[in-house]
């Protein structure tokens, strides 16, 4: 789990720097009270998103396709389906998502990346 974040915000630090800073549209709002917006953005999103992409979707490509592979189209789709709320946070978007699936292959569990997924809703809610 260490290493995911490392990497991570490596990356993240690097396509801020070299590229541009990340940004996503703040969607929290429109879901209404604060109690309600951790439940879905900190909670249910996170749990959601690793039971699909990297439960479903990378465990079922990782059957037919190389670990490489099969995480990089899991974090491309994970970070397209985000372009919605802003098309600059893809890349990193897709960075994460790769490095989680490849956390799911190393641990065997999704537990960890839900929880680093959770991790960094939190972050991102707190910044906005």
């Amino acid at each position: 789990m260490g290493l995911t974040i490392v990497l991570y915000l490596a990356f993240n630090i690097f396509y801020s720097a070299v590229i541009t800073e990340p940004h996503q549209q703040d969607i929290a709002k429109g879901f209404g009270a604060i109690p309600i917006q951790i439940l879905l953005i900190v909670i249910a999103a996170p749990v959601t998103e690793e039971i699909c992409f990297r439960g479903m979707l990378f465990g079922g490509l990782r059957e037919k396709l190389p670990r490489i592979v099969a995480a990089l189209i899991c974090g491309l789709i994970f970070g397209a389906l985000h372009a919605i709320t802003g098309i600059t946070a893809v890349p990193p978007l897709i960075v994460f998502g790769f490095l989680l699936a490849l956390l799911y292959e190393r641990t065997g569990s999704i537990v960890p990346g839900m929880l680093l997924h959770i991790l960094n809703n939190i972050v991102a809610l707190a910044s906005q």
